[in-house]
């Protein structure tokens, strides 16, 4: 059996109606951030793997006003399912928190 390679990322195509541009992109597993970069050789100036879970992270971008959004790269592993296990449990307490069998 072959073992066939895995690359990362998926392929993004923005179009103005004229020129058609073919962008590599990437979700962070942390937090859902999509992220494009021009090509997989400079993936790793826009991107980054975590060391826990080894999927791709986002790092550190620019926001407005000349601001800088952290990225996940760096951070504690706090995978997407994970915190949505974490949120789904708080609503359970809140939710069924008073309830008891008898």
């Amino acid at each position: 059996m072959k073992l066939q390679n895995f690359k990362p990322g998926g392929v993004t195509f923005r179009s103005d109606g004229w020129t058609c541009v073919e962008m590599h992109s990437s979700t962070c597993s942390h937090c859902q951030h999509v992220t494009e970069f021009p090509s997989l050789k400079k993936m790793t100036d826009y991107i980054d793997f975590c060391r826990s879970c080894m999927e791709e992270v986002c790092i550190d971008r620019p926001g407005p006003n000349g601001t800088t959004i952290p990225g996940c790269a760096g951070r504690p592993c706090r995978s997407w399912l994970k915190k949505c296990d974490i949120d789904e449990a708080v609503y359970r307490q809140k939710f069924y928190g008073s309830l008891t069998e008898y």
